[in-house]
Parts: C-alpha cells; sequence; structure tokens
C-alpha cells in the first residue's frame, strides 16, 4: 500500500510534470515540429493502419506486394513513393506452401523482407517481436491478420484497448504497423457504411492513423477499388481503382489506375445486375420494366433496372418488341445459354 509520504511526492511530481506541460498557443504555433512522415506518400502514414476486406477480395496478395515494394523503396502500386524500409511481415493466415505460392505468384523483387509463418504470435510476444525489428533495423511491421494475433473480444472496448496497448509499444520503438482485418457480413440488401462494415468495436477504427477498404472487385477481376476511410494527418484520398495485372508467366501486379468514378461505379452494379435481370427476362419474356421490378425489386432498386435494361440493349442482348411501354424479350443465341 502507498505510504502518505509517497502519495504526497508523487502527487507533486504529477502536478510539476502537468504545469510544465502547458504553453500559450502562440508558442504552439510557433513551435518547430518535425513534417509528418509517411510509410506510402499519401497513402499509408508512419504509425498503425488497418487494410481490411470481406474474404477472397486480394487484401493479402496487395500486402504482400506492397512488402515486397516498400522492402525495395519502389514506386507502391507503380504510383505512390515509398520510403525503402526493412519489413517484417508476420503470416498467422495461411501454410507455408500457400504463402510461398503467392509470394512466388507476386512479381517484382525484394529487399529485406523477413517472414513468420504460423508461429504463433500473440500480442504476449510484442516484446520479443520489438526485440527482433531493433536486430535487424525492422521499420515496418505487418500482421495477417488483426484477428488471429489475440484471442480477446473485438465488440469489447476493454478488450480493444488492450490490443492496442500492445501495439504501442512498437510504435514507440519509430516501428510502423500494417494489419489486414475482415468485414462483417455482408448484409443481403442494402447500402454498405465505409469504415462501420470493419469488424469489432467501432474502438479500432478510434485507434487508427488509417484505414483502407478493398470496397469491391470487378467481375471480371481486373481491378479493386481501394477508399481511405481515415488518415489523421491528410484529407481522406478519393476512391481509386488498382488493376490486377497477370503477365504471359502468371505473374500477378497490382498497378494504380486512378480516381473510381461515378461511372465506374454505375458500371460495377450492372454487371452485378445483370445475371438476374437476364434470367428474369429470359423465364418470363415480354415483361415490362415495371413488371421486371415486381418480380426483383427487393433486390435492386427502378433506377438499377433500368440501367442494366439499357446496357444489355446497347449490347445486344435483350430486344423490345413494343416501346410504349417497352417488353423485353432476350435474343435467342443468348436464351439457349441461360
Amino acid at each position: 500500500m502507498e505510504s502518505s509520504k509517497d502519495k504526497i511526492k508523487r502527487e507533486f511530481e504529477r502536478t510539476q510534470e502537468l504545469q510544465g506541460s502547458i504553453t500559450s498557443l502562440k508558442d504552439f504555433l510557433n513551435k518547430q515540429l518535425p513534417p509528418n512522415k509517411w510509410v506510402c506518400d499519401c497513402l499509408i502514414p508512419e504509425g498503425m493502419t488497418i487494410l481490411s476486406s470481406a474474404p477472397g477480395q486480394y487484401k493479402t496478395y496487395m500486402l504482400l506486394a506492397l512488402a515486397k515494394q516498400i522492402s525495395m523503396g519502389e514506386l507502391a502500386f507503380g504510383h505512390f513513393h515509398t520510403e525503402k524500409r526493412n519489413v517484417l511481415f508476420i503470416n498467422e493466415e495461411m501454410g507455408e506452401n500457400s504463402m510461398q505460392g503467392r509470394l512466388k505468384t507476386i512479381s517484382g523483387d525484394y529487399g529485406q523482407l523477413y517472414l513468420t509463418n504460423l508461429a504463433g504470435v500473440k500480442l504476449e510476444d510484442i516484446q520479443v517481436i520489438l526485440k527482433i525489428c531493433k536486430e535487424k533495423d525492422i521499420t515496418l511491421v505487418m500482421f495477417d491478420s488483426l484477428t488471429r494475433i489475440h484471442s480477446l473480444k473485438e465488440n469489447d472496448a476493454d478488450d480493444v484497448k488492450k490490443i492496442f496497448e500492445a501495439m504501442v509499444q512498437l510504435l514507440k520503438a519509430d516501428i510502423s504497423i500494417v494489419m489486414t482485418h475482415h468485414h462483417r457480413k455482408a448484409p443481403m440488401f442494402g447500402a454498405k457504411n465505409g469504415s462501420e462494415e470493419m469488424r469489432g468495436s467501432i474502438d479500432i477504427l478510434a485507434q487508427l492513423d488509417c484505414h483502407l477498404a478493398i470496397d469491391q472487385v470487378a467481375i471480371d477481376k481486373t481491378y479493386v477499388v481501394l477508399r481511405q476511410l481515415k488518415i489523421r494527418i491528410a484529407e481522406n484520398m478519393p476512391d481509386f481503382k488498382v488493376n490486377i495485372v497477370r503477365d504471359s508467366d502468371e505473374k500477378i501486379s497490382f498497378v494504380y489506375k486512378g480516381k473510381f468514378s461515378k461511372q465506374d461505379e454505375v458500371q460495377i452494379k450492372i454487371a452485378l445486375n445483370s445475371e438476374l435481370v437476364l434470367k428474369t427476362v429470359s423465364d418470363n419474356p415480354g415483361l415490362t420494366k415495371e413488371e421486371i421490378k415486381e418480380i426483383v425489386g427487393s433486390q435492386i432498386g427502378i433506377t438499377a433496372i433500368k440501367e442494366t435494361l439499357l446496357d444489355l440493349e446497347k449490347k445486344d442482348v435483350i430486344y423490345c418488341k413494343t416501346l410504349k411501354p417497352k417488353t423485353y424479350y432476350i435474343k435467342e443465341e443468348i436464351n439457349s445459354l441461360i
């Protein structure tokens, strides 16, 4: 038990500490502070970042590609400047064969990139990780995934606090962190809602310096859409596309392809809706737009139905026998494939 004398001493020292920390606004505004630093310019700041997505949306592939590029000091996704760093990738998601296969599939060389594979790394090992980082001059640690390195409740604010108290040990040593994380199971209907899709307590988001999310994958798997949902030190980047490029040797690379436009979003929605609309018209020849809505309206809205029908008409997949109202029929050669 703390003695009265020790308590008085502790309170006095704390008072002195707080008084010494007070500064005037004028002095604070004139203070020379170091510039903000980035792991990848404008994309990943120094500090703690999460890359989240639904399952099967290339997040591990993309994180491995970033690990390779950062370890070489190359442009991330062929676009974002990086500072060359020694990187530790902590793999707690897949076996060595799968991990080696993915690394061989991803194009490009690598620098000082170190791995642990299913070593059972947990939060309790952070001090060991810190020691390894100091020995090998590692300044970026990637965890795949956050869920695998703890046994706490991600929906409990107190447990989330414990997770990030452990991570702070790395941050205090100027070691940045990038982790993968999962989205909640998507609702069957209704709009997605940004960072609220990420699994676990909202306190996870509060602790981050940056949250990146793979929002969706093109139907033909030629690109993904990346969203920067949170960034402390700058304005959020506009949503952008990253092409998935496969060369003749089946090597995969990820290439920045600019802003994700409203038209891009419409085309993805049309592609998602086309199969359902085609099946409906094939099963019920001669339907009007309103009748199609009665059948599929609980799954897609009237605007989406209209856009999809127009797209299918332009592609000569469906046609109309009447115009007012339009009645839709599927082309015979397409109908045989449905």
